[in-house]
């Protein structure tokens, strides 16, 4: 990995374009806002105004097989987190996800093993994983899962 991280996020509503304003205005050091993305185009709109020269997608997936950057942040609705974020390590990038990192055990449990063994380079990791959120299931570190109980349907 170069020394500045290029940096993809998908989703800039509310947090994702608090994200992008402060990585393209430089206030983060080492780190390029490489791409934007969204569904709604009112968001586009928005990052083609504030963003420019920043490329911007309509799909995530468009965005990460593009090659323009080599760590994501995942800002969308949490029901989004954990797919877009396992797309991403299956592509080998770095993600960063805002808390939840997913609405579903079997979902949060399919993360973490992408995660484990993706060939990101650097650490993948997971942003706003909390300290709490982790000793709510009685974990010491993201790689030791104990036999979560299911609060919701496996299916989603």
């Amino acid at each position: 990995m170069s020394e500045t991280v290029k940096v993809g996020i998908v989703g800039i509503g509310n947090m994702g374009s608090a994200h992008a304003k402060s990585i393209f205005s430089g206030n983060i050091k080492g780190m390029e806002l490489a791409a934007v993305c969204d569904i709604a185009e009112s968001k586009r709109l928005w990052a083609d105004e504030n963003l420019p020269g920043v490329p911007c997608y309509e799909d995530y997936k468009e965005m990460i097989d593009s090659g323009v950057c080599d760590t994501v942040i995942v800002a969308t609705p949490h029901y989004f987190h954990s797919p877009i974020a396992i797309y991403a390590f299956e592509k080998g990038k770095n993600v960063l996800t805002e808390k939840p990192a997913g609405v579903y055990t079997k979902q949060v449990r399919e993360l973490i093993k992408e995660a484990g063994r993706s060939d990101a380079p650097g650490k993948p990791i997971l942003y706003e994983v909390t300290e709490e959120f982790l000793n709510s299931f009685g974990l010491e570190t993201i790689g030791m899962l104990p036999d979560l109980p299911e609060f919701t349907n496996d299916e989603n």
